[in-house]
């Protein structure tokens, strides 16, 4: 699957899927073309899942050494009042929707994570960068604030204080910074992230894409629930997989084969 779109490029190597931001003039910035772009690709890699021929993951990146320095102020600089909010709520919902991809995906942030980079960072499931990728919400610096739900989303990932001094100061830390609080999974040299990435990934290949969808949304309601409620929540997912039919690992595992997992659960 490849896609010539402008902005963007969605293309398919075996079972991973990588959407790539392709704005090298503008450094990736988030124009709302852009925006929409992304959001007709994560549109169909979800319809693409919910009819069993998704990807197991989806890798997020940028092109020419950068993620993506933010959103388009040269744009939100000429937009009147509801052409910006109409703006925030087209970010709101393309990250939201990013963030709900019942499969593991992967930001591989170079260059620059800012802003609206950030943003779309903090919803994907796992961050890799590189020892010169530069992270930070410094929306306050131009007098207005993170929109695309970076308030939300980085407290959850690296804890209130830490969130409130990066958004309410602007401050860009470095990527030693960024492993050392959590904000990404490793900080990788920039000749050995395709194997990082590879190393990352290859274990999916072995699992249950049904089984992956159920723990991260599981994950996802811990982050809201209770405990109570939150292992309710597991309970559930953990008996809609074994009524959906998915015993193909119990079997793999008895006759000492790999498994051969369907997409999704009754499929077996």
């Amino acid at each position: 699957m490849t896609d010539n779109a402008h902005f963007t490029r969605l293309e398919s190597v075996g079972d991973f899927a990588t959407l790539t931001l392709s704005r090298p003039e503008a450094k990736n910035a988030l124009s709302r073309e852009m925006l929409l772009e992304i959001e007709m690709h994560l549109l169909a890699i979800l319809e693409a899942c919910q009819h069993s021929v998704g990807p197991r993951a989806l890798i997020l990146r940028g092109s020419s050494g950068v993620f993506a320095a933010g959103a388009d102020i040269r744009q939100m600089a000429h937009a009147d009042d509801a052409a910006l909010i109409a703006y925030l709520a087209l970010g709101q919902r393309v990250v939201a929707l990013l963030q709900r991809l019942p499969l593991p995906t992967l930001c591989v942030a170079e260059g620059a994570a800012l802003g609206g980079g950030l943003e779309f960072l903090l919803a994907c499931d796992w961050a890799l960068a590189t020892p010169k990728t530069r992270f930070g919400l410094p929306e306050v610096k131009l007098g207005i604030m993170p929109g695309f739900g970076g308030t939300q989303r980085l407290a959850k990932r690296v804890g209130e204080l830490r969130a409130s001094e990066l958004a309410m100061t602007g401050r860009i830390i470095d990527a030693d910074e960024a492993l050392a609080i959590g904000l990404v999974l490793d900080v990788v040299e920039p000749a050995d992230l395709e194997a990082r990435i590879e190393g990352l990934l290859a274990p999916l290949g072995l699992t249950s894409p049904a089984a992956v969808a159920a723990t991260k949304r599981a994950l996802a309601a811990a982050e809201t629930c209770d405990i109570e409620r939150g292992l309710a929540f597991e309970a559930a997912e953990f008996a809609s997989l074994i009524a959906g039919g998915q015993r193909e690992g119990f079997q793999a595992f008895l006759e000492k084969r790999l498994p051969s997992f369907a997409r999704t659960p009754g499929e077996d």
